[in-house]
């Protein structure tokens, strides 16, 4: 069986600000924008590459627990916990997201085998990981 993942997705409270997060910090792009009114949400597909992110905004939306935003609280917690970025130059990300005033939760820090990584959260505290490339054994 061939299998890759097809998207990831979000619910979020202000779609706006996160189309302009993700599309201004990584460079995706709003491929498809649809309001389901029985529903009461809008659903938005954001692209870049092979990477799909599919953000909900409900007009009924429960907010992210505050545990949710804590890396070391979250991660104890049964259930999906955070997805990556992998980037070939972690040091340049690094640095050019620091211009960007992202909220950052860890510096660069690396694994037992070499493998460089960082957090950062986005505009709804949702805890995202920036991992180098490099492969390492």
């Amino acid at each position: 069986m061939n299998i890759k993942i097809n998207h990831i997705a979000l619910s979020v409270s202000n779609l706006e600000e996160e189309i302009s997060f993700y599309e201004n910090t990584f460079g995706f792009k709003c491929t498809e924008k649809v309001v389901n009114q029985s529903k009461g949400f809008i659903r938005c597909l954001l692209e870049k590459n092979e990477i799909k992110l599919e953000l909900f905004c409900f007009n009924d939306f429960s907010p992210l627990p505050q545990y949710r935003k804590s890396l070391n609280r979250d991660i104890r917690t049964l259930g999906t916990k955070h997805f990556a970025f992998q980037v070939d130059d972690i040091d340049f990300v690094f640095a050019d997201l620091k211009k960007k005033a992202i909220d950052f939760v860890t510096d660069i820090e690396k694994l037992e085998n070499g493998l460089r990584y960082f957090f950062i959260r986005d505009r709804e505290g949702i805890i995202l990981e920036i991992i180098e490339s490099k492969n390492y054994s």
